[in-house]
């Protein structure tokens, strides 16, 4: 497991958070989400074959979804994307069988077009996309399912 975190100086926290969580912890470059994915993209496949990227902002992501992304990463005859829609537009998992950097290019991040945009984008690539199942993720408290919020 990779930790990519943000603000690079953030370390000490990201730490205190984690406890003794085996992780790599690397903080992520400057500029766009497209930037930073595709950073952390190159950063991965230079370590394995399979990479998925998944938000910290999705409370009912389980580890379920995760490894069935990996799963149709993997199968010879399955997609060369899984996606994790969220329900604003975006994506809370995106996961990639080799290197696809273009796929990053001109998408309108923090946008309800970002789902949308991605998978046109990989049409016009030529890569086929698998979709889990849609999550909430959280941008304000109101996003939090009940069941995780605290009574007031």
């Amino acid at each position: 497991m990779v930790i990519y975190y943000d603000p690079p100086g953030s370390e000490p926290e990201i730490q205190a958070w984690l406890g003794n969580v085996p992780s790599d912890r690397i903080p992520q470059p400057k500029g766009d989400l497209g930037t930073r994915l595709r950073s952390g993209f190159r950063w991965g496949f230079n370590e394995g074959n399979l990479v998925c990227a998944v938000g910290t902002d999705i409370p009912e992501l389980d580890r379920g979804m995760v490894e069935e992304a990996f799963s149709s990463l993997s199968d010879p005859g399955g997609p060369d994307i899984v996606v994790g829609p969220a329900f604003d537009g975006g994506y809370y998992l995106l996961g990639l069988r080799r290197p696809t950097p273009d796929l990053f290019e001109r998408i309108p991040w923090s946008t309800e077009g970002v789902l949308d945009t991605t998978i046109a984008r990989a049409a016009r690539l030529g890569l086929t996309v698998a979709s889990l199942p849609p999550l909430a993720d959280v941008d304000r408290v109101e996003d939090l399912p009940a069941e995780f919020r605290s009574p007031r």
